[in-house]
């Protein structure tokens, strides 16, 4: 998030999420404190193209913007509701508040990026190496070694997987020689 402004009308909070699914609605926001001022107009972007305008006087005005998909009636001159995110939804956001008289105005942006969850059939695997080596003090007394592997996209996709290690010899060269590397896989895989 950028934000900016001036003294009497400023910008309390904004939100564009980083990450959405592909064919998902979401919701950006600009919370401002117009400091008792008439709101003028507040302007919504994708880029450097306007794609709504919320006029107090009047009902909201939309333009067309490849990849935006404004739900009018859920609009308010604080949120709009963008529906069904597709690959040309992808881009910087930003809202840009100005009041009556002064014409002051304070501008924020995020940046949107649209995620593609695939099928089982479509299944993509992203297989990531890690080496290190274990020591007799690594397993402590219980004669365990935990690792933990983990794959996340923000706030659309999360799992996780254990994995134990118990103690044998110094001998073992490779921590996956015992099926580890496989489990991770198995339990990580992004699909």
């Amino acid at each position: 998030m950028r934000a900016s402004g001036v003294p009497g009308l400023r910008l309390i909070d904004s939100q564009f999420p980083s990450h959405v699914l592909r064919g998902s609605s979401f919701n950006i926001s600009c919370d401002y404190d117009a400091n008792g001022q008439q709101i003028y107009q507040v302007k919504w972007y994708k880029g450097e193209q306007e794609f709504y305008r919320y006029n107090p006087a009047g009902k909201g005005r939309t333009f067309d913007t490849p990849g935006v998909n404004v739900n009018v009636d859920r609009a308010t001159s604080r949120s709009v509701l963008l529906e069904g995110a597709d690959r040309a939804t992808e881009g910087v956001y930003g809202c840009e508040v100005t009041v009556e008289q002064s014409f002051d105005t304070v501008i924020a942006a995020g940046q949107v990026t649209v995620v593609a969850m695939v099928d089982e059939n479509d299944l993509q695997t992203v297989t990531l190496g890690l080496d290190f080596r274990l020591r007799g003090s690594h397993f402590g007394s219980t004669g365990l070694v935990m690792l933990k592997c983990t794959a996340e996209i923000e706030t659309v996709f999360y799992q996780s997987a254990n994995v134990r290690i118990v103690s044998r010899t110094m001998a073992m060269r490779s921590p996956f020689g015992s099926g580890i590397r496989e489990k991770c896989l198995r339990k990580s895989s992004v699909g």
